[in-house]
């Protein structure tokens, strides 16, 4: 059986991180919107080439800035 000592020894290290960013607020907000932002650079490339490898360049299926009425059945990230 495991003891308590062991148990709070494995999960301290746990409990520290969560401190950390318990003490900052917005930062895992901040954290996840940098990844978005590299994720949507990172596939708009991908796309352009794809795109360009189909003979389709300019073509984009993400709407434009400001659009709200978005083609049933498709999905935007």
């Amino acid at each position: 059986m495991l003891s308590q000592r062991w148990v709070n020894a494995f999960l301290d290290p746990v409990r520290e991180r969560r401190a950390h960013y318990e003490a900052q607020p917005g930062l895992i907000e901040e954290i996840l919107a940098s990844g978005i932002r590299r994720m949507r650079r990172e596939s708009d490339e991908t796309m352009r080439l794809v795109r360009e490898a189909m003979g389709m360049p300019g073509h984009s299926l993400r709407p434009a800035p400001g659009d709200s009425v978005l083609p049933p059945g498709l999905i935007y990230c």
